[in-house]
Order: C-alpha cells, then structure tokens, then sequence
C-alpha cells in the first residue's frame, strides 16, 4: 500500500493502476466464476437423466462463491483502509467500516 500510495499521487498513474487492481482482484476471486467448459455428462436426480455441464455441477458451488466474495470484500476493506494485510484476529472488523 506505501508504494500504491506514491504512485496515486501522480495523475498520469491512474489507468495503470485501475488496471492492476482489477487484473489482482478479477483474478484472484472473479474469474472461475466466469470459465466456460463445454463438457457435459449425464446427471440422475429424482430418476430424471439430464446432460449437464460438468464444470457447473462439480466445481461450482455456493460455498466457494461465498468465500471468494468474502475475500474480495476484505481485500477492499484493506484498501479503503490502506493496511497492507488484515491484523491476525480482525478479519471479521474488516466488514465494520462504517
């Protein structure tokens, strides 16, 4: 965050830092969300066989959505609050920013 700060400074910064934060971010918690696979396999429930896309049914869940949002929030909380990294045990203060 020092040197984030430094770089913000100067004006002509500023798209290059937009595009680092939103490489980091969309990488980090965004992008699995977005991948397509076109495999798809047959899935039974209820006695009812329906080809589904694989990658929907075994990989993604609410769960991970939920922890990678979780994780994003933190990480913006951080930056909102210029700490390079949550304090052991203040994680949960990081959604208390009001």
């Amino acid at each position: 965050m020092d040197n984030m700060e430094t770089m913000i400074t100067n004006h002509e910064n500023k798209s290059k830092i937009a595009e680092y934060l939103y490489e980091r971010l969309y990488t980090r918690y965004l992008k699995m969300f977005d991948y397509k696979n076109s495999e798809t396999a047959l899935y039974e429930k209820d006695g009812i066989k329906k080809d589904k896309n694989i990658f929907n049914v075994e990989y993604k869940n609410g769960f991970l959505q939920l922890a990678a949002c979780s994780l994003l929030i933190e990480t913006l909380a951080a930056f909102l609050t210029g700490e390079n990294e949550t304090p052991n045990g203040q994680s949960k203060n990081r959604f208390n920013l009001g």
